[in-house]
């Protein structure tokens, strides 16, 4: 999938993804549209799955806290470990940004998934794990976004993952939510 020319380079102390702007941009859009949110959560193989019109955007923000990591990127301390690659996308037209490291952080990767320039989003993937002394955890996080009257806006999102407690259990899961606009 990632195998076009690219160039490795580090990056340095300019913010790397503006994500803050994006969720919050994101939380207010759709709110405004009155957005309706299908979710199926299938947990340790139950699968359980709602559905539900959020006009308010503290719903919205609560919603999506799932995603806020991906801005620890941005963090003065962090934001020189990550490498930047930019690549071609061999099953669409988008172009792929790529920032991804190899120190203890929590984000290990993301791919920033633009049409054209890097303003026009339509996808953000991250992958991030965290241990400590009581659990171990892995998500992979998808945001998917579309253009829709002339905005764009969140449109599905996905979470995949697995949690594991130290004197525990595991517990595996993956939600998959769309958002449909009236």
């Amino acid at each position: 999938m990632f195998t076009s020319c690219a160039k490795d380079k580090q990056v340095g102390s300019k913010q790397l993804l503006a994500f803050d702007s994006v969720w919050n941009a994101q939380v207010k859009a759709l709110a405004e549209v009155k957005a309706e949110l299908t979710k199926d959560v299938r947990m340790n193989g139950t699968t359980q799955s709602t559905t539900s019109v959020i006009d308010d955007s503290l719903v919205w923000a609560n919603e999506l806290e799932i995603f806020q990591p991906i801005a620890s990127i941005n963090k003065p301390g962090n934001r020189s470990y990550y490498q930047e690659t930019i690549l071609d996308d061999e099953s669409s037209n988008l172009t792929i940004r790529r920032l991804f490291t190899d120190e203890a952080l929590m984000v290990k990767e993301i791919r920033i998934y633009y049409l054209e320039s890097p303003k026009n989003i339509r996808k953000i993937e991250a992958f991030t794990s965290e241990r400590n002394s009581l659990y171990t955890s892995a998500r992979n996080l998808s945001l998917n976004f579309s253009e829709v009257n002339n905005k764009t806006l969140l449109t599905s999102y996905s979470v995949q993952g697995g949690q594991h407690m130290i004197l525990g259990d595991s517990v595996q899961f993956d939600i998959h939510s769309t958002i449909r606009i009236k």
